[in-house]
């Protein structure tokens, strides 16, 4: 939904929807309620499914809601606000406690799913045998009566304020995290997006909204009981409707359900023309839902609003892009106004928190002291020792590569430095303040960034979301971040493919695109994880200019690199490990006319290699 056509969408559908019950028959108000009325609960579930997460047991917090609203009238005669904001509450409640201990022990994928059912039945049980609740019979309501108008108009307010909500949600800082979660956990945390709180934000608001659902369900048709309230058939009807429409998209949750319940309506008329009995209907209608779910997973993975969205483009000679619609409609429509060629303001990168760097002399020691202290460190796993007391120091503004075979520890090295693993032993020091006990995230938020060895781009965004998203480790608001991310963009040179989406950039744009999205969280040191892997010598040389060129804006690298040539032209220093050990430490110069590392890591040949960076 873009901005402009959005909001007339929006206010084209609360036209239509004031002017029903004009016309509009008693049966045809209560269809329309039930299908607003899900229309709200798959965009609430969708809050969660922004994250990546895929609930199978969202009826939990449904009957909560319902149950809590019923049990309030029948005790102590609360209408149908109490009731709500108290489901919510306790919802919100059991969402937290649940999903704080599965987030915490790190359950996703199925997991987390099977989960989720497991919930949905561990209330439905409980319901079933608490006679407070009716047990299987459920709890009727018979004297709560709310006028149609009233709960119609109810259904048709909840959708329209969650619609809007998702809108103004995926052009926020938490929504764009969202997505990062969504597109790669690992990523995210590595920019300063604080996964765990984002997962649970979004699982508490959307347990929430599904709970005052389920307390209107309840008003709506009097009665609440285990089977309808806590079963599985709810929560698949939900997530069925919303892949169905499509995941991450503002309308493709509502949509779905208007289909389905027009299909569930088209089969209900059928089965009477056919005489097949309500188990007839009902077992024609699974198998209809059936064929939906293979149908969206087979022909419309992204749901059928971004398929429709792409076909229109395609009528329209417009590129489609896959990036998803909230996200699309924020940073790119902003950013077309932009002109082709990045400004001139954005020409230089952006400003890190240090100093400018020092100039490289014969004696770099002599240049700076300590930034980066790593002492002692050690890390095993499964009882083989990855690190063992590892010890080494990058100074301020230089760069310092870290060499050594495969196995030897550089990578476990740099997921010790960025809090990806713990140091079992030891212990990392930037600027003095300990890192070791820190979190990807708050290693981030302290100014240090890395690449990973394989490119991880959000792939569902565009090349200026996914360096915007870097930005936001730095910057509290969408403009500053939007103005940042752009500054990183214009400093590797791909400023003028910010509205491609990151899946079709070349092997090195990527890497300039993981290089970008570093800078944009404003760092005073960078690990750079075999950046140039993959890539041809002329690839190799640019990307070796610009790690010089930022480097001379006063950032710091710690460099993992396989290409000895460039290891030897951009390092001040080098750290030399095997088997988890430090080898050898020392200038270019010296590491390459060491015999012990020229035979074991080098080779012969490059004993001669290039030393110190070309004037």
């Amino acid at each position: 939904m873009r901005s402009a056509p959005g909001l007339s969408l929006l206010a084209a559908f609360v036209l239509a929807a004031a002017s029903v019950p004009l016309w509009g028959s008693g049966y045809s108000i209560n269809l329309l309620t039930q299908i607003f009325l899900f229309g709200f609960l798959a965009a609430a579930w969708n809050f969660m499914a922004l994250t990546g997460l895929v609930s199978l047991g969202h009826a939990a917090f449904f009957g909560v809601g319902g149950y809590a609203t019923a049990w309030l009238y029948l005790t102590w005669g609360a209408d149908l606000m109490i009731g709500a904001l108290a489901g919510a509450a306790l919802a919100m409640f059991l969402a937290f406690v649940v999903y704080w201990m599965a987030f915490r022990s790190g359950l996703r994928g199925i997991y987390f799913s099977g989960l989720t059912l497991v919930l949905a039945e561990a209330l439905r049980f409980a319901a079933i045998n608490t006679p407070a609740l009716g047990r299987s019979q459920g709890l009727e309501l018979v004297s709560l009566h709310l006028p149609p108008f009233l709960l119609y108009g109810l259904s048709v307010a909840l959708l329209v304020l969650t619609v809007a909500g998702t809108w103004w949600l995926l052009r926020s800082p938490l929504g764009y995290r969202l997505q990062a979660v969504r597109e790669n956990e690992g990523a995210a945390e590595a920019l300063g997006v604080h996964t765990f709180r984002v997962k649970l934000a979004a699982t508490l608001l959307s347990a929430g909204l599904v709970a005052i659902g389920g307390a209107l369900h309840a008003v709506l048709l009097r009665f609440v009981e285990p089977e309808s309230d806590f079963g599985l058939s709810l929560s698949l009807n939900l997530l069925l409707g919303t892949f169905l429409g499509g995941t991450g998209t503002v309308l493709g949750p509502p949509v779905g359900i208007v289909v389905l319940f027009g299909l569930r309506e088209g089969i209900a008329r059928l089965g009477e023309l056919l005489a097949l009995g309500s188990s007839g209907i009902y077992a024609l209608q699974q198998v209809l839902y059936g064929a939906v779910l293979m149908l969206v997973v087979v022909a419309l993975p992204d749901g059928l609003v971004t398929q429709v969205r792409r076909w229109w483009a395609a009528s329209r000679g417009a590129p489609a892009q896959a990036a998803p619609e909230g996200l699309q409609g924020g940073t790119q429509a902003a950013s077309k106004a932009e002109p082709e060629a990045a400004p001139a303001a954005l020409s230089a990168p952006p400003a890190p928190a240090s100093p400018a760097a020092p100039s490289r002399s014969s004696d770099p020691s002599a240049a700076a002291s300590p930034y980066l202290e790593v002492v002692d460190v050690s890390r095993s796993f499964r009882g083989i020792a990855a690190l063992s007391n590892v010890s080494f120091e990058l100074r301020r503004g230089e760069i310092l590569g870290l060499i050594g075979p495969n196995g030897a520890g550089k990578t476990t090295m740099f997921n010790v430095v960025s809090g990806i693993f713990p140091a079992q032993l030891g212990e990392v020091r930037f600027k003095g303040e300990r890192l070791s006990a820190l979190a990807p995230h708050q290693v981030c938020r302290r100014g240090v960034a890395r690449t990973f060895q394989v490119v991880q781009p959000f792939a569902g965004l565009t090349v200026l979301e996914n360096a915007l998203i870097g930005a936001l480790a730095r910057h509290a608001r969408i403009g500053e971040a939007r103005e940042a991310a752009l500054a990183a963009l214009a400093q590797v040179d791909l400023h003028a493919k910010r509205d491609l989406t990151a899946t079709s950039l070349t092997l090195q744009d990527r890497k300039m695109l993981e290089f970008a999205r570093a800078l944009a969280t404003g760092p005073e040191l960078i690990l750079l994880d075999e950046v140039m892997a993959g890539l041809n010598e002329s690839e190799k040389s640019q990307i070796a200019d610009k790690i010089l060129e930022i480097r001379d804006a006063g950032v710091s690298f710690l460099l993992v690199e396989h290409n000895m040539r460039a290891v030897m032209r951009l390092s001040d220093r080098i750290v030399v490990l095997d088997h988890g050990k430090v080898v050898a430490t020392g200038l270019p110069s010296e590491i390459a006319r060491d015999p012990g590392v020229i035979s074991v890591y080098l080779g012969r040949s490059l004993a001669h290699a290039p030393v110190g960076r070309a004037a």
